[in-house]
């Protein structure tokens, strides 16, 4: 395993071989776990050994004097804590480890130290909700995974720019219906296509109301009022089917009025500040 972190630094650092040196501070070894450093050209490595030799406790590297990244092992198995830092000693990456899989959140920040991205993993495999955000704090993406395999629905956007869903189905995106789909094909479309329809044109609503609110409510939280309409797309399938119960297209008055009254829920319940 000490072999893995001489890779790193000969493939970050140009050093091509590393040289004993004084011994790390054995406080931070585990019992029964010997302290060492490894250094030459401006790298440092401290490390901790069990008696086979094997990594077990933290790991560290640093260049110029500046801690650039930092592992944690148990007997040869990474464990714990991995973070990588830039050259100011800026946390750039963030993860943590059980028994040699990734388990729990990984982030990814930007050079601010501002959050860019956070993706849950469990059992080394991405398994639950994951988040982006631009370097001035604005989310791009909000979605999930399920074992690897992307699931349910995706929001995406950009300040200024309207927010989107994409629905998944065993990890694939469902073909979408057209707004202007007939009852036809509404009544045909699988819980998928469904979904997909039901978000597009709730989504396209509220892209409406942020345009010409119909009355001012104050800042919005965009990704907190589109999760709402989202997770209430059942009252709004609910109204395509009656209304083409009623007439030859989906998205009719009933429809509409079903959508309007789901976006402005949604809009009074995600307002952020003073109300």
């Amino acid at each position: 395993m000490r072999a893995r972190l001489r890779a790193l630094v000969s493939a970050c650092c140009g050093v091509v071989s590393i040289s004993a040196g004084a011994a790390a501070d054995a406080r931070a070894c585990p019992p029964g776990a010997t302290a060492t450093v490894e250094e030459q050209t401006g790298v440092r490595i401290e490390t901790c050994v069990d008696a086979q030799s094997k990594l077990d406790g933290p790991a560290r590297l640093f260049r110029a004097g500046v801690l650039r990244r930092e592992d944690g092992w148990s007997h040869g198995v990474q464990h714990g804590l991995s973070a990588v830092y830039d050259e100011r000693g800026t946390r750039r990456e963030e993860r943590s480890y059980a028994a040699g899989r990734l388990e729990g959140p990984e982030r990814f920040f930007h050079a601010s130290g501002a959050p860019q991205s956070t993706t849950q993993y469990a059992g080394g495999k991405k398994h639950g909700p994951i988040a982006e955000w631009d370097a001035s704090g604005t989310q791009l993406v909000e979605g999930a995974f399920s074992e690897d395999a992307r699931a349910g629905i995706w929001l995406g956007g950009e300040a200024g720019k309207p927010l989107t869903a994409i629905v998944h189905v065993a990890g694939e995106r469902v073909r979408p219906l057209d707004l202007d789909s007939s009852c036809a094909a509404w009544g045909a479309a699988a819980a998928g296509p469904r979904d997909q329809l039901a978000a597009d044109y709730s989504l396209l609503i509220l892209g409406e109301f942020e345009r010409d609110p119909v009355a001012p409510i104050g800042e919005i939280d965009r990704f907190a009022a589109a999760r709402c309409i989202v997770s209430g797309l059942a009252t709004v399938e609910a109204a395509m089917t009656e209304s083409c119960a009623r007439g030859p297209s989906p998205l009719g008055d009933a429809t509409s009025r079903a959508v309007a009254e789901r976006v402005g829920e949604c809009l009074l319940s995600a307002r952020v500040g003073p109300r």
